[in-house]
């Protein structure tokens, strides 16, 4: 081999190692891209809670709302049950077992207003009740009783 052949690939290795302007100026960049993405990282932390600000409002508005509307709604479960009391047949359900006054209630309450009772003690109670109330409730249409109640 030659000594030209011998000092030709070195050259070019260092030709091809030395930095160029381009590669400073990469280099340069990523040396500020820690900075940068530091800066982009506080900017998205910033907004996030910005947008978290504004959940927080949105969730405290939607919140208000669902209270109105069940208020609202309980107002409308007052008025209804008033409006069934006063214009619907009744019928009062004495029975110890509590599934057995839910099962006749299930299949009458469309078309009735439901009083229930558990013991003959209590169904004297309500009907006293009633009959208290003379001219807002009228007294009860039919008494559903269970013969076998213990007492």
């Amino acid at each position: 081999m030659r000594k030209e052949d011998k000092e030709k690939p070195d050259k070019r290795l260092k030709e091809e190692t030395k930095p160029t302007i381009e590669d400073e100026e990469r280099l340069k960049k990523e040396m500020e891209d820690p900075r940068i993405e530091l800066q982009t990282a506080k900017e998205q932390t910033k907004n996030l809670k910005e947008e978290l600000q504004l959940a927080k409002k949105e969730v405290k508005k939607l919140k208000e709302e669902l209270d109105e509307m069940r208020s609202a709604n309980a107002m409308l479960k007052i008025e209804k049950d008033w409006l069934r009391e006063r214009f619907l047949p009744s019928i009062l359900i004495i029975d110890d077992d509590i599934d057995i006054r839910r099962l006749i209630k299930m299949y009458l309450e469309k078309d009735y207003y439901i009083l229930e009772s558990s013991s003959s003690a209590e169904a004297m109670g309500i009907l006293t009740e009633r009959s208290k109330k003379r001219g807002e409730a009228k007294p009860v249409d039919l008494i559903i009783l269970d013969i076998m109640m213990p007492g």
